[in-house]
């Protein structure tokens, strides 16, 4: 008890389920346990060797007896072995060996409801009540006896250490399931989709693949050198049942259902092109389903697709949550009528038996229905699944964020930290500047400025982003501030994420329609001066005088062209310095700014208000405006990265499944802008779901 969280220590159905596995340790014998697991693993003890499944078939063994590999070797020796010494000097060995191995099977099953909690941490309550309490469990574990238990629980390991990004343990722990058990290699091409297919996790894919390939060389080719290995373990009557279920041919050949079904499912999660860790949970668990459906199934087969079905039942519907325990219920009789299960000694009941209360027909029938749920429970699985999925990928398009303002507003520099949030290589950052009708020194600028659309060219900009929406490739170039030319032309690519930054971002109405954020930069004329003459004199080599002279000449049309944009927005952020007269004597240091923020029809900002204050510290005033249609905040003061992060995770469910592995947050006011549109994100693709 003492590894058991306190918490669940005191929980009454906790304990009401450790009573029951208790009592069912105490007075059941599995048959199997008694006829195959404990000889071999007695015999083990008994004659140490390198060799144990050659040996124990050379001394006459069973060649069912143990169908594992190394690894569930090395779990069940310890309490089976100690179990065995302590019956020793009564003649009870076999029988406290026996419940050294029921001990093991318990520590597991107690080791298996630890992950998913670990995993699920706000759901921990239904977890107890969907997995501790499930009669499936009761009946696979410790009636009739089976060892899977342990491989599920390890490689159920595997899945939350890469839900955490823990890559190199996540690979270490499947190759440990494997090696336990060679079905838990089913899950393997699941994870290398999930962690292929996000960029974001792809450096991931190495020291997982390094870990998974070291360990399972050792504990899982190694043993391939003993040939009672190969007949114990490789060549069990239970592969068979792959290949059960086929449809004939002509000359003899077969269609094998199973493995085609496996090969589809594979498929069908390399075309969704983006999984989540929802979603690589519900394909991995339909396809054990799958596999339990379409074959005569042993009872322990049932386990592997057992935690998935809890998963899925702790997130569904009510009628989700019953179809799940509805399976349950009705596996456990279909079980029972067709396996071996324990024997009572207490109660003199000495054999066990398979009860024939029905017919063979009834017992058709009733396995019919067993799979017609599990059927129906597979199609919402796999739907739930694609629906949580595609929160961040919705349609397979790319998340699109225009960034709109004023020459110098910091629209680079705000696409910039969007762009450290969700890591370049998931980023396609298409610049407006690249769509200048003419190089600089062109005669056309002497008659219209840059701020003018008639000198750019925003029918191809809209046409270069609707194309990589849709995920086709568009041809564009950069704008070279230094020389004043065009690039040559380059490739656009379609990507997780689209940031369009420019000075009409927000104008086109073909392109306002197809954007998920719409953000407009308003700065401070004082501080906007102050940014150009730090940005186009010293980086760029501009004559101040000339700067000054060039925004003066751009003023109308920025408030002809420029400004109106705003109304386009989702969100405005105006920023300015705190203290305006200060500038001249920061030429080269940051300036502390403040920020006002305006935030259109949207139900965060209380929310985002109290993160703000309370997490970050800053100041913080905030009014409604427009009847209550957009709230305006005023916020200043020194916040750190750290704090914006942990504001973030706060604030923003499914954060791991939107940002790189390492997302960049920025301190100050540079900062809560990326949080305030990782919000709006949130928000705006929530309300195109419910849609």
């Amino acid at each position: 008890m003492a590894l058991i969280p306190s918490g669940l220590a005191r929980d009454p159905w906790f304990l009401l389920g450790l009573g029951l596995r208790g009592l069912l340790l105490a007075v059941l014998v599995p048959g199997i346990q008694e006829t195959w697991f404990v000889p071999f693993l007695t015999e083990t003890m008994g004659a140490p060797s390198l060799d144990p499944w050659s040996s124990f078939l050379a001394h006459g063994g069973d060649a069912l007896s143990f169908p594992y590999g190394p690894v569930m070797l090395a779990a069940f020796l310890p309490l089976t072995l100690i179990g065995w010494l302590a019956g020793l000097p009564f003649g009870a060995e076999m029988a406290l060996a026996g419940l050294g191995l029921r001990l093991t099977l318990l520590a597991f099953d107690v080791a298996g409801l630890l992950v998913l909690r670990r995993m699920f941490p706000e759901r921990r309550a239904l977890l107890t009540l969907a997995y501790w309490l499930s009669p499936l469990v009761f009946y696979v574990t410790y009636w009739h006896g089976q060892l899977d238990i342990v491989p599920v629980a390890i490689m159920m390991g595997a899945f939350h250490q890469i839900g955490k990004r823990r890559f190199r343990q996540a690979g270490l722990l499947l190759a440990l399931a494997c090696a336990a058990k060679f079905s838990m290699l089913l899950a393997l091409p699941f994870f290398g989709i999930y962690l292929w297919q996000n960029k974001r996790l792809r450096s991931g894919l190495k020291p997982f693949a390094k870990a998974f390939g070291g360990v399972a060389a050792l504990l899982g080719l190694l043993p391939l050198l003993s040939p009672g290995y190969r007949d114990m373990v490789l060549e069990t009557p239970e592969t068979a049942k792959l290949y059960w279920l086929a449809l004939p041919q002509s000359e003899g050949l077969v269609i094998y259902l199973v493995p085609l079904a496996f090969s589809l499912m594979l498929y069908a999660t390399w075309r969704l092109r983006r999984t989540n860790f929802s979603l690589l949970l519900s394909m991995t668990g339909v396809t054990f389903l799958t596999l339990v459906l379409m074959t005569p199934a042993s009872p322990g087969w049932y386990l592997w697709a057992f935690p998935f079905l809890v998963v899925y039942q702790i997130s569904a519907d009510r009628a989700g949550y019953w179809l799940v325990g509805l399976f349950s219920v009705m596996a456990v009789p279909l079980l029972a009528l067709t396996t071996v299960g324990s024997s009572l000694p207490l109660l003199g009941i000495a054999t066990p038996v398979v009860p024939e209360i029905l017919s063979l027909h009834a017992r058709s029938v009733w396995l019919t229905m067993v799979i017609a749920v599990g059927c129906v429970l597979g199609i919402r699985m796999f739907r739930n699944g694609i629906q949580h999925n595609d929160y961040f990928r919705l349609s397979r398009k790319p998340l699109a964020i225009g960034i709109a303002g004023d020459s110098g507003a910091g629209k680079d520099t705000l696409a910039a930290a969007l762009e450290g949030l969700f890591g370049r290589h998931s980023v396609q950052h298409i610049l407006g500047d690249g769509y200048h009708k003419w190089a600089r020194g062109a005669p056309m600028w002497r008659a219209v400025t840059h701020l003018n659309p008639r000198a750019n060219d925003l029918p191809r900009l809209t046409e270069n982003v609707l194309a990589t929406l849709d995920g086709r490739e568009a041809v564009g170039q950069i704008y070279d501030h230094h020389t004043g030319r065009f690039s040559p032309p380059i490739t656009l690519s379609s990507n997780d994420v689209l940031v369009v930054s420019g000075l009409h971002t927000l104008l086109p109405p073909a392109l306002l329609e197809r954007l998920n954020v719409r953000i407009f930069l308003e700065t401070d004329e004082e501080l906007r001066l102050f940014w150009k003459m730090r940005r186009d004199v010293a980086k760029r080599g501009h004559d101040p005088a000339a700067v000054r002279a060039q925004m003066a000449r751009r003023q109308p049309d920025s408030d002809a062209y420029i400004r109106p944009q705003m109304a386009n927005a989702d969100l405005v952020f105006q920023v300015a310095a705190v203290n305006p007269g200060h500038l001249a004597g920061l030429k080269d240091h940051p300036v502390p700014l403040k920020l006002r923020v305006l935030i259109r029809d949207s139900l965060y900002p209380e929310r985002l208000a109290k993160a703000l204050i309370a997490i970050c510290g800053v100041q913080l005033d905030m009014d409604m405006l427009d009847e209550g249609r957009t709230a305006e905040m005023i916020i200043e003061g020194d916040v750190w990265a750290e704090d914006i992060g942990l504001a973030a995770a706060n604030l923003v469910p499914n954060l791991d499944e939107l940002l790189d592995v390492t997302p960049l947050w920025h301190s100050n006011v540079l900062g809560v802008m990326q949080l305030i549109v990782l919000m709006q994100i949130d928000e705006n693709l929530r309300r195109r779901i419910a849609k």
